[in-house]
């Protein structure tokens, strides 16, 4: 994938990875993180098809990226959270 092909893809897709890892972290509280989510995403698909993996439909493997960045983050968010009665 050109540089060129890289920037027209993540700009198509940009607002859906927001969105999709929005809805994953909604019920921390922290909304803004999708945003870092989909950078993140967007980077990481940069990453793997300059190192040569094998990108069938980069789209789809962007979601499904997306949806592994905000698990793991919704993730380390809840082992961070002490229960009310700990305090």
């Amino acid at each position: 994938m050109t540089q060129q092909e890289f920037d027209r893809l993540s700009e198509s897709i940009r607002l859906r990875l927001q969105a999709l890892a929005g809805r994953f972290i909604a019920k921390t509280g922290i909304a803004d993180e999708a945003q870092d989510i989909a950078q993140e995403a967007l980077i990481t698909l940069w990453k793997l098809d300059s190192q040569g993996y094998p990108i069938r439909d980069a789209e789809a493997l962007a979601v499904k990226i997306t949806k592994n960045l905000a698990v793991a983050r919704y993730r380390r968010r809840k082992e961070n959270v002490l229960p009310v009665g700990s305090i």
